[in-house]
């Protein structure tokens, strides 16, 4: 969850890009000091925003149901609907 919205606000308060922010993201990620909760799935969402250019919270909850057993993940979005797991309705 902090992941998101520091996503979403650096992203919309900052204008920062998606590829900075997946840097920024993996700094974090290979810092000792920080302790991140299913750190396997966000590796996985990260690698999945390098690839797609989803949003960081929708490449995150296609993880989080993939590993939960979920085929997939249906959305409406087409940047999401390219990552592993999602499937685009319509």
């Amino acid at each position: 969850m902090v992941f998101c919205e520091t996503a979403w606000v650096l992203e919309r308060c900052y204008e920062v890009n998606k590829d900075m922010f997946a840097g920024i993201l993996e700094k974090i990620l290979k810092t000792e000091q920080f302790s991140v909760q299913k750190v396997k799935l966000v590796w996985r969402a990260l690698r999945e925003l390098k690839k797609t250019g989803a949003d960081f919270a929708d490449c995150l909850l296609g993880q989080i149901n993939l590993s939960k057993g979920c085929e997939h993940t249906v959305t409406l979005d087409k940047k999401a609907s390219a990552g592993v797991g999602y499937r685009l309705l319509g």
